[in-house]
């Protein structure tokens, strides 16, 4: 299961409650599931979750980490949310959409 996190960085406004200049950083992982689970194991709010990553505050950091969070640099974190992103998204395709040969039922009927 990994579990991913960058450097801390400062944010120049506040965030979630946290004052200005306070330091943050992200986590995500593999899997909804992993993230969701790491999250609770260190403590992470669900309000910090925000789509395929978690804030995480400084105070919080480190504690991701001893919990086995891999450090990587930013850019790698947002491949690996790419990836998290394209993995839980589904695409339907219907080859009858925009054909015109579908029957259309409005209040049961057919037009």
């Amino acid at each position: 299961m990994p579990v991913f996190i960058n450097r801390l960085a400062p944010i120049e406004r506040r965030h979630m409650g946290y004052p200005e200049g306070w330091r943050w950083s992200q986590v995500t992982a593999t899997t909804l599931a992993e993230l969701h689970w790491f999250a609770r194991e260190v403590g992470l709010r669900r309000k910090w979750f925000q789509e395929d990553r978690y804030d995480v505050p400084e105070d919080f950091w480190w504690n991701a980490v001893k919990h086995g969070a891999i450090v990587v640099p930013r850019r790698v974190l947002i491949e690996r949310r790419q990836r998290l992103l394209d993995s839980t998204r589904t695409v339907v395709f219907d080859p009858t959409i925009g054909t015109g040969s579908w029957p259309l039922r409005v209040s049961g009927r057919r037009r």
